[in-house]
């Protein structure tokens, strides 16, 4: 899982520096796919909401 981490952060850097993405947030949670997805959908929902004002 270290691989998929790596990945995960190597593709926001490659996002950040994109002069045409103007807002990339990565937020990594303690657990997995299945811990609290409810939770982290709505969080989510609620930033792509802020976001689009």
């Amino acid at each position: 899982m270290k691989t998929v981490g790596d990945n995960i952060r190597k593709q926001h850097e490659l996002l950040q520096a994109d002069p045409g993405c103007t807002s990339c947030v990565l937020e990594m949670n303690k657990g997995n796919h299945f811990k609290d997805p409810d939770l982290r959908t709505a969080k989510g929902f609620a930033w792509l909401l802020k976001e689009s004002l």
